[in-house]
């Protein structure tokens, strides 16, 4: 499931903690998508040491960006289903410690990151006809790595390292910043990160106590951490729809579902949405005031809830037993592309065209953790997951189903 490594995650940190004992140091700089390899720099003692006293919430957000991207006007095209070859996979090398993140920041464009087996953060990247190597961007990393991007070029990235604070690396256009603390103390599993527009960042994290922290970046500096609650078994989920929204859900110590949202000047408290969830929750926006949730439920079926506009959907079952959470991305106006590992291990996939979902198709392939989906624009998806071996896997559709 996700947030647990494919290796034994627990020995290795316990001899990475008592080896090391000290927050990530920074990386060389090296432009994304170079086949480079990076030797992990030395640690830095200079780091700020752990936060176990958690920041009040900045009174100040940053203004809503003045230009939106436009809304599509017709619906997008429903793919024709194609069954693949129970094998084929992309094979795109390299031995990885965690489940990728995987963003776009434009078309043909697609960074990926996980952990490596030195627990440093890994990054390849598609620019269009062809797959970069593996470049090593260093740091010592507890946690799946958390990729956001608030417009082309730019990609911000966000992890757990190895003293519990979460670190941040960023690239610009040009060159990796460097790994910086964002301080906090934090248990096991990724951060959530989502982007609102512009030059916003917001970061959420679990905290020693299992409630929910989040920190913001207003394009001049870092909020504090705030304390926003709840008592949660796993990682925080964040999706936004639109300027000045953010909409987060976690599962909580009994295994239901809950969500709070930020409406652009306060946080709406949290509210119960039911269910009986075996793992973290996944969320998805096709829309200005839409949100689809899945998880996992109790008798491991695939469940969905969504959000009109005005109400909740009760949880509808989509008729397939998962052995891992699910990975969801749209591609156009009321378009959802579902992805889940079945017990056998192999890729099923499922859409939403608008009225009604298609059914499960078989995608093949052994994939040994949850699988990743995303999309650079419409009719094109791209997934990832871990194969025998822990190297990594892709199939990709444009009209179908390849390699």
């Amino acid at each position: 499931m996700r947030g647990v490594f494919v290796v034994s995650l627990a020995l290795a940190l316990t001899l990475l903690i008592v080896g090391c004992g000290t927050p990530m140091g920074s990386t060389t700089s090296t432009a994304p998508g170079a086949a480079v390899t990076t030797v992990v720099a030395a640690t830095d003692t200079t780091a700020p040491p752990t936060t176990t006293t958690m920041a009040t919430t900045t009174t100040t957000m940053a203004p809503t960006p003045t230009t939106k991207a436009p809304t599509p006007t017709t619906k997008a095209p429903t793919p024709t289903t194609t069954t693949a070859e129970p094998t084929h996979f992309e094979d795109l090398g390299g031995i990885h410690a965690s489940n990728p993140s995987a963003v776009s920041w434009g078309a043909n464009r697609i960074d990926l990151f996980t952990v490596g087996e030195d627990f440093g953060l890994s990054h390849g990247a598609l620019n269009g006809s062809a797959w970069s190597g593996w470049e090593d961007l260093g740091g010592r990393l507890t946690s799946e790595p958390a990729a956001v991007s608030w417009g082309p070029n730019r990609i911000d990235i966000f992890a757990r390292g190895s003293d519990k604070a979460i670190w941040h690396l960023a690239w610009n256009g040009s060159a990796w910043s460097g790994w910086e603390s964002l301080g906090g103390t934090f248990g096991f599993g990724p951060p959530g990160a989502v982007s609102w527009g512009a030059n916003r960042l917001d970061v959420f994290g679990r905290g020693s106590d299992y409630h929910f922290y989040h920190k913001a970046w207003n394009s001049s500096g870092w909020s504090g951490w705030e304390d926003l609650g709840g008592e949660f078994k796993s990682h925080p989920v964040a999706v936004s729809w639109g300027a000045n929204r953010i909409d987060l859900f976690g599962r909580r110590s009994d295994n239901s579902l809950s969500h709070e949202a930020w409406n652009g000047s306060a946080w709406s408290g949290w509210e119960d949405l039911g269910g009986t969830m075996l793992g973290d929750p996944v969320a998805v926006s096709w829309g200005a005031n839409r949100l689809d949730v899945f998880a996992v439920g109790s008798d491991n079926s695939l469940d969905h809830k969504a959000w009109n506009g005005s109400a909740w959907s009760g949880w509808e079952d989509l008729g397939v037993r998962s052995a891992s959470e699910p990975a969801a991305v749209s591609w156009g106006v009321n378009r959802i592309d579902l992805f889940g590992r079945r017990s056998d291990n192999s890729l099923a996939h499922e859409a939403w065209n608008g009225s009604a979902w298609s059914g499960w198709e078989d995608l093949g392939g052994t994939i040994m953790d949850d699988p990743v989906a995303v999309s650079w624009g419409a009719n094109r998806l791209d997934v990832f997951g871990l194969g025998l071996g822990n190297t990594m896997g892709h199939r990709w559709w444009d009209g179908v189903w390849r390699p």
